[in-house]
């Protein structure tokens, strides 16, 4: 074929242009020299650099040298960017953020000295075994979510979360980001341009599509496509030109993950449906969050009998169900509607009285029962440090959240936990009013992104 073979022609070309870079060196073994390094082989190249493999006389240890293309070296632009890269990776300090050691110059041309490790990019992974099993996507993607965390805690936005920008080590089960060549601190006024893109397409979010001013939430929606990819065994939005992907990303829904991948959990779709959302406030709003979510969710599956899924899962299971349905979406509007309305309406009735009725004693029987009017709301609130006892019949308000939650939610502690609208059973056992009152809060944050103001009352 000729086009492969001008490909080679081309590649091999590039590859003697490279190698004329490197110095003289003593040892016949190697292939040259950077600065101090003695260069041992060609890792890869990517459009804006090219990885060496050195080792580290000194040290006695090997590393990845990142250099820049020797034709971009003379582009101011580039050569900020590769600066950008070291300052943005010196700011963050993590197992799960690729370390740089040095930055350097050699012949005119900056470079990077990194760790070196034995491992392939998840793009490997995908390209050659295909969608992942359920456990290795939440690891990945637990441990990208704290490297991102560590990063957006120094105030730096990646921007070009992908396949190919993650490592996986062989060694180790550890994951690691790299490549924050497109970084820049979130309070950065030149973060973006008006009509320059930043980053891969694929993997973009709607934001950095409309070339608008980024934050860490941008971020959220990629590693939510690079799940989805993990799940499915490619990117979420594909088409026959770049064009045609940044299209899909701001006005499409993905196909849904169990229409590719029936294997996939509800929950898991749910929890990516969530960082893929097309407005900010309607993602997950820190990466932390979204860390420690999979980080349960990987327990339950690697312990299912002794660990739960997170209590937050049910209403952003349920919800997911109708996400990627245009059709239910309208149909998803009129029932909440209606169910906002039914829920008030109970809860204003409830909070007009209640009793808990005798019939429920058994463990398996343990519910709450409304019975005729007797007590309102409007009750002596529990100090912080206040326990709450078994079987006490008491009320919660969750403050400017949901309709009629002014008037509180009325519950009654079973089996040393209580049930309250949209949520799983909450364990208390132990725990103090403040505790409860924050474990409500959040619970409701990790559904909504929103932190309600929880206080518990007693009836009079």
């Amino acid at each position: 074929d000729a086009n492969l073979g001008e490909f080679r022609l081309r590649e091999a070309r590039l590859r003697g242009e490279l190698l004329d870079l490197l110095g003289p060196t003593d040892d016949p073994n190697m292939l040259g020299r950077i600065g101090p390094y003695e260069i041992t082989g060609l890792l890869g190249q990517g459009g804006m650099g090219v990885v060496f493999k050195g080792f580290d006389r000194s040290l006695n240890r090997f590393v990845a040298i990142k250099m820049l293309l020797p034709n971009l070296a003379a582009s101011g632009a580039a050569r900020k960017r590769f600066a950008r890269e070291a300052q943005a990776v010196a700011a963050v300090v993590d197992d799960h953020v690729m370390a740089i050691h040095c930055v350097d110059e050699w012949q005119g041309v900056p470079y990077l000295v990194m760790t070196y490790s034995r491992g392939v990019s998840l793009q490997k992974r995908l390209s050659d075994k295909g969608p992942l099993e359920i456990r290795e996507i939440l690891r990945i993607g637990m441990q990208a979510a704290k490297g991102l965390a560590a990063a957006h805690a120094q105030g730096i936005v990646h921007r070009d979360i992908k396949p190919a920008n993650i490592f996986l080590d062989q060694n180790v089960e550890r994951v690691q980001l790299m490549d924050f060549g497109l970084a820049r601190a979130g309070d950065d006024a030149s973060i973006t341009r008006t009509g320059v893109l930043a980053g891969t397409p694929q993997y973009m979010s709607p934001e950095q599509v409309r070339a608008e001013t980024v934050d860490h939430r941008s971020d959220l929606f990629s590693l939510g496509s690079v799940l989805y990819a993990m799940c499915t065994g490619h990117a979420p939005f594909r088409a026959e030109t770049s064009y045609g992907v940044l299209r899909l990303i701001t006005d499409k829904e993905p196909t849904a993950i169990r229409e590719i991948n029936p294997d996939v959990p509800e929950w898991l779709c749910a929890i990516i449906g969530k960082l893929m959302a097309k407005q900010l406030n309607n993602r997950f709003q820190s990466a932390k969050d979204v860390s420690e979510l999979l980080e349960e969710c990987l327990a339950h599956v690697q312990q299912p009998t002794s660990a739960s899924l997170p209590n937050s899962l049910l209403f952003l299971t349920n919800s997911h169900r109708w996400s990627f349905n245009p059709i239910n979406k309208g149909l998803l509007t009129l029932t909440c509607a209606l169910t906002i309305t039914l829920l008030g309406m109970f809860l204003w009735r409830a909070t007009t009285s209640l009793e808990i009725s005798e019939q429920s004693t058994s463990k398996e029987q343990s519910t709450m029962v409304l019975e005729a009017p007797k007590s309102g709301p409007n009750g002596r609130t529990l100090a912080g440090t206040e326990s709450v006892a078994e079987g006490k019949v008491l009320m919660i308000s969750v403050e400017s959240f949901l309709p009629a939650s002014g008037k509180g939610h009325p519950f009654v502690v079973k089996d040393s936990a209580i049930n309250l609208p949209l949520l799983k059973p909450i364990t208390i056992s132990g725990q103090s009013a403040a505790e409860i009152e924050s474990s409500i809060s959040t619970a409701y944050n990790r559904l909504f992104g929103v932190t309600p103001k929880v206080r518990i009352h007693e009836p009079r």
